[in-house]
């Protein structure tokens, strides 16, 4: 009996599945034969994103203006604040020339030299590899 059942069971669902996919087939053949009415339910997503092309590309631009806008801005600072440290860095290399600045250790000047350079060289190194990726 179970057995019976189980086959019972098993045609019924043959038969649901069937049923499904013939009226899918009906549904598909009456769009195919009437294009009009699936234009005016659906529009095509391909028209859709080529309307937001121009938008996209006006965006666009407007981001690489800004980001130009900003390492222009970026350089021109840091060059100022590379020009005043090594202005200051040699005024002070002077001043311990003239005996006007002095050290209690040789050192001192030299670690002094040592960092402003390593600072000066790094910094610019870190902004210019940020500011200016290769894409």
């Amino acid at each position: 009996m179970s057995e019976e059942n189980q086959e019972s069971f098993k045609n019924s669902i043959a038969q649901q599945l069937k049923e499904t996919l013939n009226a899918h087939r009906k549904l598909a053949e009456e769009d195919e034969a009437d294009p009009i009415k699936v234009d005016e339910q659906k529009p095509p997503i391909a028209k859709e994103v080529s309307h937001l092309d121009p938008e996209r590309q006006r965006l666009n631009n407007v981001d690489f203006e800004a980001e130009i806008k900003l390492k222009k801005s970026y350089g021109k600072w840091f060059l100022i604040i590379l020009a005043c440290q090594l202005l200051i860095m040699n005024g002070v290399f002077i001043l311990v020339g003239w005996s006007k600045l002095s050290f209690k250790d040789d050192l001192t000047l030299q670690l002094y030299m040592g960092g402003t350079m390593t600072e000066v060289f790094g910094l610019v190194l870190v902004v210019t590899k940020y500011l200016f990726k290769r894409r």
